[in-house]
């Protein structure tokens, strides 16, 4: 994995063979729903906002609107994910550490299920990538016309915008902020507070305009909104995370809180993660299949599991290798078992 070059060539390829995937399954209800939606004219729909549907109608009108128009822009995202991923590990830790980051986000099967399909989970995988990224920009560059903090603003509200419980990334960042010193300095600067707060003000004009004439679908579930039991969540849980994965991030969570300090840097993403764990605990039923909850929450548990394998001195160099390695083909063999189509058969 130091071998930094050939990552961005298999990350290309990556994407290459995700999105001849597009076409081989048809639409899921939830597309069809989403696709349905692309072609009414209001902007709030039944338990979805407006971005979805808009960048679902901008690819079905290049496209079709088949599979492969549905889900053109899919593999695009994740890819954008997977690149700022990288580069925001590599920034808070080093090279070895976003390879690894990196590698375990790619072979999770809800990402690879986020990126053969187009769902809100596609766009809150992205989306926390981008703002964790867009506020470490904010936080450690300087611009006379603090451009790193509009471009937050404008990405919390963009997200805003494709389901409103997605407003607990802000809650999330704020969570960062609040746990580190860098975070709390600026929050007392000018206009850090200002600049926020207008978006803010902005995404609740806009749900209320979107909603108050049409019964307030926005926060109504989706029509086609599963109804879970307890066996149903274990086993999506399962099929999303994979066992061995599952384990690792319940490592991961109970390594952090035992750690007495933290660094900055481990401190500023483990705050940020557990506010969209949370999110994912509360709407985890409310979201059909293939969505797997918001997805928020995997890709900074991705940044901490590989910081934490890397650095964590009682295990042998040898068995934490062969650990992180059987881990990580197993995600990628039951990935490549999804992204045939055999999900489609899956009662979620």
């Amino acid at each position: 994995m130091n071998r930094q070059r050939f990552l961005l060539p298999a990350m290309v390829i990556l994407t290459l063979a995700r999105s001849l995937l597009l076409p081989m399954s048809g639409l899921t209800s939830l597309e069809e729903y989403v696709l349905r939606c692309a072609h009414e004219p209001l902007a709030w729909h039944e338990g979805l906002g407006p971005l979805l549907p808009w960048l679902v109608k901008i690819s079905t009108t290049a496209f079709g609107a088949g599979s492969f128009g549905v889900r053109f822009f899919s593999p695009l995202i994740i890819f954008a994910a997977g690149w700022l991923l990288w580069e925001l590990a590599r920034g808070l830790f080093d090279n070895t550490t976003a390879s690894w980051a990196l590698l375990l986000f790619q072979v999770v099967p809800a990402v690879n299920i986020a990126a053969t399909t187009m769902t809100p989970t596609t766009l809150g995988l992205a989306g926390s990538v981008g703002v964790l990224a867009a506020l470490r920009l904010a936080l450690h560059r300087t611009h006379p016309w603090h451009l790193y903090w509009w471009i937050l603003g404008c990405g919390l509200l963009a997200l805003s915008l494709v389901d409103w419980r997605f407003a607990m990334l802000g809650v999330a960042g704020c969570a960062s902020m609040a746990l580190t010193q860098r975070g709390r300095r600026a929050l007392t600067k000018w206009p850090v507070l200002p600049v926020l707060s207008g978006f803010l003000v902005v995404a609740i004009i806009l749900f209320y305009l979107g909603n108050s004439r049409n019964g307030w679908a926005g926060l109504n579930p989706l029509p086609m909104a599963p109804a879970f039991d307890g066996v149903d969540i274990v086993l999506h849980l399962l099929v999303a995370c994979t066992p061995l994965l599952l384990i690792a991030f319940g490592w991961v969570l109970v390594r952090s809180a035992q750690r007495r300090s933290m660094t900055y840097h481990m401190a500023f993403v483990y705050a940020f993660m557990w506010p969209l764990l949370t999110l994912d605990m509360l709407i985890w039923r409310s979201l059909p299949w293939p969505c797997s909850g918001s997805g928020a929450w995997l890709a900074p548990a991705c940044m901490l599991l590989a910081y934490l394998s890397l650095t964590y001195e009682p295990a042998p160099p040898r068995l934490k290798v062969g650990i992180r390695s059987f881990t990580v083909l197993a995600a990628a063999a039951q990935s490549c078992w999804l992204v045939k189509g055999t999900w489609l058969i899956l009662p979620f």
